[in-house]
């Protein structure tokens, strides 16, 4: 089958893409919230039951957007410290496979824990499948060249109670990392604390949302009480798009659509 197939996999959603490669068209996506109180078991009915998971696909691509991810420059990397390292940041209560993968373009690595059942699951489900984190992910997409070199701005990516923010000053990676939230003042407070401790101006940085955010929501309109720079990041222009996507505001799924144009 000349499709490709790309999920992402987190505590509490699963979702995923059907590209069409040789025209280039993304022609499905699904979205399952799923209860993080029992996780494993709603994910492998979905894998099995659900009949676009159980069809062949030419590559196969399982981004896994779990926090407990720690960015480590190439020059200071040592494999054997992985588990060490983990448990260190986000203490050894969770049990589960550490992984790593090199993000050359940014001279790092990404070490992450996923868990192992899980992580078996996919494996047996996808025996070619290949992984990657959200973080990762995001820092391939970034076009760490030209204007945005010397631009201060935070990437802002959305779930249902969830968002990861990037943060980019100069050109240069400053902070990645997930925060829950339930509240609107809740993202507006990470926010202005992130501001805070970098020294950077709420009235001159660049916020560029994707995900599933809303432009009535509470959330963005709390972010306008603060922030002047706020842009909807657009879907790729290099990919073709079913119609029915366009039922949808065309922010709500890029970051699965940017999956294709770098894993």
């Amino acid at each position: 089958m000349q499709c490709h197939l790309y999920l992402n996999i987190a505590h509490d959603h699963l979702s995923f893409v059907i590209l069409e490669n040789i025209n280039k068209e993304f022609v499905a996506l699904e979205y399952f919230n799923i209860d993080k109180e029992d996780s494993f078991t709603q994910m492998r009915d979905i894998m099995y039951g659900n009949e676009m998971l159980r069809k062949s696909y030419r590559k196969v691509c399982i981004i896994y957007n779990f926090p407990e991810s720690i960015l480590v420059p190439e020059a200071l990397y040592d494999g054997e410290m992985n588990n060490a390292s983990l448990d260190l940041i986000y203490g050894d209560l969770r049990s589960g496979d550490s992984l790593s993968e090199p993000v050359g373009e940014w001279k790092l690595f990404n070490t992450y824990r996923v868990p192992s059942a899980l992580h078996q699951l996919m494996n047996q489900h996808f025996p070619h499948g290949n992984y990657w984190h959200s973080y990762s992910v995001l820092l391939k997409t970034k076009n760490h060249n030209g204007a945005e070199e010397s631009e201060d701005f935070a990437d802002l990516i959305f779930y249902p109670n969830k968002m990861i923010i990037a943060l980019f000053v100069g050109g240069n990676l400053k902070l990645m990392q997930s925060f829950d939230y339930e509240t609107a003042e809740d993202v507006s407070y990470h926010l202005l604390n992130i501001c805070r401790q970098f020294n950077l101006d709420c009235e001159i940085i660049k916020l560029k949302l994707k995900g599933l955010i809303d432009e009535q929501s509470s959330v963005f309109t709390e972010l306008l009480k603060y922030f002047l720079h706020i842009e909807l990041s657009d879907r790729p222009a290099n990919f073709k798009y079913d119609p029915a996507f366009e039922e949808y505001p065309r922010h709500f799924f890029t970051p699965l659509f940017e999956m294709a144009q770098c894993v």
